[in-house]
């Protein structure tokens, strides 16, 4: 997708990006728990919120859910490294349902004070028991590129992820936005169009590796 603007997933390819000609190791990403996940409250940080929506034919929006996810399985789940080969990763996962989930995953310098991402790996995930026996399930990876460079679908029919009102405390880690999440319907799995409507609020920590990292500061 052309449309950049922060900050997706996934797996390999996120790794297979970052990892050719790199001096330092880069963990790959979280992925969905296992179903048998048992909550930490320790691991309880910060929200990643918002609306699910589909859009109709007519152009109209019908609410499809709401979701706030708190928690991390891991410290790798809000992390940031800077310096050589730089980059973002965050996860929040529902408390009950380890169905629902929000990844994203950037090479960014996030202490620059210019923010250009190569490429961005987004994967937002809603699970909603619907109580007649059926459940609502809505996941899609995407991934984006700068403007100007596409990565999937038309220059005119592309999904697109954009933030407003970023901000970033270099002093504590404190990282906040609000985002926007447009699906074309080419790029889910009900070929309907979709978005989603959040805010992130989340505290990051530095990965330090042994071999290059200063512990002290």
């Amino acid at each position: 997708m052309k449309k950049y603007q922060l900050f997706t997933i996934l797996f390999a390819l996120a790794i297979s990006i970052y990892s050719c000609g790199k001096k330092d190791p880069i963990p790959g990403p979280q992925g969905p728990a296992g179903k048998d996940l048992n909550i930490n409250s320790n691991l309880k940080d910060g929200y990643v919120k918002g609306k699910l929506y589909s859009t109709g034919k007519d152009g109209k929006d019908t609410l499809l859910g709401e979701f706030n996810y708190q928690y991390l399985l891991s410290t790798d789940a809000s992390s940031y490294k800077r310096g050589n080969s730089p980059y973002i990763s965050i996860t929040r996962q529902d408390s009950a349902e380890v169905g629902s989930n929000f990844y994203l995953y950037s090479n960014i310098d996030i202490t620059a004070d210019t923010i250009k991402p190569e490429q961005t790996f987004i994967n937002f995930a809603y699970v909603k028991d619907l109580g007649n026996g059926k459940y609502l399930k809505f996941g899609e990876a995407l991934r984006f590129l700068p403007i100007g460079r596409t990565s999937v679908g038309t220059p005119w029919q592309e999904s697109t992820f954009s933030i407003s009102n970023y901000s970033f405390n270099h002093s504590n880690g404190k990282l906040s936005f609000d985002f926007e999440i447009f699906y074309v319907a080419d790029e889910t799995l009900s070929r309907k169009k979709a978005k989603v409507i959040g805010s992130l609020d989340v505290n990051l920590k530095e990965i330090i590796f042994l071999r290059t990292g200063n512990l002290n500061n």
